[in-house]
């Protein structure tokens, strides 16, 4: 989450695969400790640009991943991460900041288009956004049941209970505009990102 372009590059530059077997036994040595037949959830961006490594270490790993609209996702890392530049840059390089950002999701949804395909058949499932905002308690189930764990009445009725004392936009957040805030083009955005939404038809939340 840090911008700092020179580890950025050189982190992409080596196989992760031996830094996911280490993570793996600090994960093992935790659950040592708290005897558990309860599944594994590894939740990480870094994961979609990872996949080589994520499988080579966990080959039984089922991968969920949802799609958005890549604007949309632009929009909330710049606000969020903006945010802490004004915070802690005297003269804040906000256009530094958003070039780097672009840049960097970029990659990441590249990375995964280029070995999506290295996880096992059947074990990767592919999810909309939309269709989560849509229905977050059946899109919940489907990820339930494409991982093979069982669902319950109390376990619907749990999420139906934290969804409905979590709507979204609860907290109200402001949300700054890519192209008002950042001086962002965005028919020019929409064509750099064209590769990754010509593959999947999610719904474009930044007009």
């Amino acid at each position: 989450m840090a911008e700092v372009p020179a580890w950025r590059d050189y982190l992409l530059r080596h196989d992760q695969t031996q830094h996911y077997a280490y993570g793996k036994r600090m994960l093992k040595a935790i659950a040592h400790q708290f005897p558990s037949d309860r599944r594994w959830i590894l939740k990480g961006n870094q994961h979609s640009e990872q996949l080589p490594a994520l499988v080579a270490n966990y080959p039984d790993a089922y991968v969920v991943q949802i799609h958005r609209d890549p604007l949309a996702l632009l929009q909330s890392v710049l606000t969020m991460r903006g945010l802490s530049v004004l915070v802690h840059q005297k003269h804040p390089q906000i256009q530094a900041h958003v070039a780097y950002w672009v840049d960097r999701i970029e990659q990441m949804l590249r990375a995964y288009l280029r070995d999506m395909d290295r996880v096992p058949e059947g074990r990767r499932l592919d999810i909309l956004f939309a269709d989560v905002i849509a229905d977050d308690i059946g899109t919940a189930q489907k990820v339930l049941e494409f991982a093979g764990l069982p669902s319950s009445a109390e376990s619907v009725g749990d999420m139906r209970g934290y969804m409905d004392s979590h709507p979204r936009g609860k907290d109200g957040r402001v949300v700054y505009d890519l192209a008002g805030d950042f001086n962002l083009d965005i028919p020019s955005l929409r064509q750099r990102f064209a590769f990754y939404t010509d593959r999947f038809p999610v719904k474009q939340e930044v007009k």
